[in-house]
């Protein structure tokens, strides 16, 4: 053989040990990179989510504990179904305290296709004098509860009226008074 010729063939066992080489050591190695760095990526992705998620979350308990006192308010602006006492309460109290004589009777639930929720309907009769009448009203306006005067019907005391014993201690400048409310329940 002559030089030429081992020169040649040492070129060409060494390109074919190179391409074998490239072709089963390094192009593996690029790959295994490749998949690698798409693994990280994607952990990155998942690292950065899931800190987002904390983040808010976080976030999320700050303004829960600002806004937690007026949750127990809102809260406390329902009645409860089964047993309204604390709302019947409310009701006489607030009446004693205007000066109102009242008589409160629960009604049954209608169901109309206006009702946003559960509610209860109370139908209220009661006589006094109208500012006091007013100032009542206007404090079941200002109450914390959630309520809706569906009616009202309001006339003065008559004679006739007067001369009865439900209405003693009354003059013809009070003014008998009927409504009915409806408050929203839990």
């Amino acid at each position: 053989m002559t030089t030429k010729n081992k020169i040649n063939l040492s070129l060409f066992s060494l390109l074919i040990i190179t391409f074998c080489l490239a072709v089963f050591l390094v192009l593996p190695i690029f790959k295994n990179i490749q998949k690698n760095s798409k693994e990280l990526i994607s952990g990155k992705e998942k690292l950065l989510l899931s800190q987002k998620r904390i983040e808010n979350i976080e976030n999320f308990k700050q303004i829960y504990y600002q806004i937690k006192p007026d949750l127990e308010k809102m809260g406390g602006a329902f009645v409860e179904t089964e047993m309204p006492l604390s709302f019947i309460s409310f009701l006489e109290k607030t009446a004693h305290d205007c000066g109102l004589d009242i008589n409160i009777s629960s009604l049954p639930p209608e169901g109309t296709k206006e009702d946003t929720g559960p509610s209860l309907s109370f139908q209220l009769n009661s006589a006094s004098s109208f500012p006091n009448l007013f100032k009542f009203l206007e404090k079941l306006e200002n109450s914390s509860y959630l309520i809706q005067i569906k009616n009202l019907s309001i006339s003065r005391l008559t004679e006739n009226k007067l001369q009865s014993e439900e209405f003693k201690g009354f003059s013809q400048a009070d003014v008998e008074a009927s409504f009915l409310i409806k408050v929203l329940s839990k």
